[in-house]
């Protein structure tokens, strides 16, 4: 069911079940359980705000698809929204929960993030089931942490979404050519995470790294 406006006691009450199924020990749920009574408290009032402007949720953790025809047949790309809202105008608004650092503009402009920019691609074409195809009026990522602030929303232009698709598809049409070569990393200056494929590669090696 939907939040009501005067349920937070209800909601900590959630939490508080959640807390005492899953962190029994003392010194986590000390730890982790004041955040949590700041994320509620936060994420009720941006709730209620959203509310008071018109804006209303159509679904939590929506599935959705969309195919295009790629050079070697169909394909499909498939996403779970974390929760998409109508808009006072009658448009989508799509939000994705993060509790770590959002990725920022350059990784984003890179491809890095092209979650939300995918599912707006995705909620155009109606392809998110029971809602209907509309333009879409907001992208932004929550980030809730629980510390200063709480939460926050991060808005991602809706002018990815057309380049996020249109990249996709690009990406696709590339790896659909036999003489594609797969990399280890691609773009690393975007990002310090090590890749899947970097033992294969030899990163460490080759880069001074150590064993």
């Amino acid at each position: 069911g939907q939040l009501l406006l005067d349920d937070l006691s209800d909601l900590r009450n959630i939490g508080r079940q959640h807390f005492d199924e899953l962190l029994p020990r003392p010194g986590v749920r000390a730890f982790w359980k004041p955040r949590f009574d700041d994320i509620s408290d936060w994420f009720l009032n941006w709730d209620m705000q959203n509310r008071q402007q018109g804006e209303l949720p159509l679904g939590l953790e929506v599935a959705g698809a969309r195919e295009f025809m790629a050079p070697a047949g169909p394909f499909t790309v498939r996403a779970i929204a974390d929760r998409i809202d109508r808009t006072a105008n009658g448009g989508l608004a799509i939000y994705d929960y993060k509790t770590g650092y959002n990725p920022n503009p350059k990784q984003i402009k890179a491809g890095f993030a092209p979650q939300l920019p995918l599912e707006g691609a995705i909620a155009q074409a109606g392809g998110f089931a029971g809602i209907a195809a509309a333009e879409i009026a907001k992208l932004a990522l929550l980030r809730i942490r629980g510390i200063e602030p709480p939460g926050e929303e991060a808005p991602i232009s809706t002018d990815t979404i057309e380049e996020a698709w249109q990249g996709l598809r690009d990406l696709i049409a590339c790896f659909d050519d036999p003489s594609t070569a797969y990399i280890s990393r691609r773009a690393p200056m975007f990002t310090s995470d090590n890749g899947p494929y970097d033992h294969l590669a030899r990163v460490r090696e080759w880069s001074g790294a150590g064993n």
